[in-house]
């Protein structure tokens, strides 16, 4: 049986929490992945997905660690004190923990949704870089993003209550959702706000990534990788994976809840760790 162990990392001002799963007893080691979720309902709802991963990855033999953003889940902060910046120094403080806690020559990195975004800014920063990056459906465009959030939170409304949205603003029920402020539960503060707003396009961090020495693969409906593929330079193209999604959950619906716990792609995502 794997073994679970809590580890606090970062600094004294800034510490967050991270779980590391070690292989069972007696299985070949086969290195090291950090895994990162995306912030906020798609977080909350890909839980169990992570979960999944990180038991395949450690009877494979790996050593998994997944944890929480400064501000998020069970780390210590305010939601509405956070950047992507910050977050992005939050995974290299992960990493530098799980280097430190079980003596890795290299790991491998797993990002999805906007933790793969966050995942890319890290690689160019971190000390230790991983060894390969697996980028999971990165946020494309953030202001794009910010108005899906918005539109999920009136679904969601419109499904509790059993109302149609403008039934339920007219009775006072509910009220427009509006940035900076709280949606999905989620408070996205000003400064994350802006950060969203401003997302950098994939294709120039893809491009300093590889150019680090970096195993880069994106996974993505092939409409974002044609496009990201599209911008890259000609000397880069050919150095990163384009893997095509032929299914795709969407994590902010109540779809997500139950019905695909597990998204028929994990296969994939295992076939790609561990080559």
């Amino acid at each position: 049986m794997s073994t679970l162990v809590p580890r606090r990392f970062g600094p004294a001002w800034r510490t967050a929490l991270g779980l590391i799963q070690h292989p069972p007893e007696g299985t070949p080691r086969q290195g090291a992945f950090l895994l990162a979720r995306p912030v906020g309902l798609a977080a909350t709802r890909s839980a169990s997905m992570f979960r999944v991963l990180s038991d395949r990855l450690s009877r494979s033999g790996a050593t998994v660690m997944r944890f929480d953003y400064h501000g998020t889940g069970d780390s210590p902060g305010e939601e509405a004190d956070q950047s992507l910046e910050d977050w992005s120094r939050d995974i290299q403080e992960a990493q530098a923990s799980l280097v430190e806690a079980i003596q890795a020559q290299h790991t491998d990195w797993f990002g999805m949704g906007l933790g793969a975004n966050l995942m890319l800014q890290a690689a160019l920063r971190a000390p230790r870089p991983p060894r390969r990056l697996l980028l999971w459906e990165p946020i494309e465009h953030g202001p794009q993003h910010l108005d899906d959030l918005l539109n999920a939170h009136r679904q969601e409304l419109t499904m509790q209550l059993a109302r149609p949205w403008p039934t339920l603003l007219a009775s006072g029920m509910a009220t427009e959702p509006q940035w900076p402020g709280s949606v999905l539960g989620f408070h996205v503060g000003a400064q994350l706000l802006n950060d969203l707003q401003h997302l950098p396009p994939l294709h120039p961090w893809l491009s300093l990534v590889v150019q680090r020495g970096i195993d880069v693969t994106l996974c993505a409906s092939e409409e974002v990788l044609k496009r990201a593929n599209g911008a890259l330079p000609a000397a880069v193209q050919d150095r990163i994976h384009l893997l095509p999604l032929s299914n795709q959950t969407n994590w902010l619906s109540s779809e997500a809840m139950g019905a695909a716990v597990v998204p028929p792609e994990l296969g994939r995502i295992l076939e790609v760790l561990t080559p």
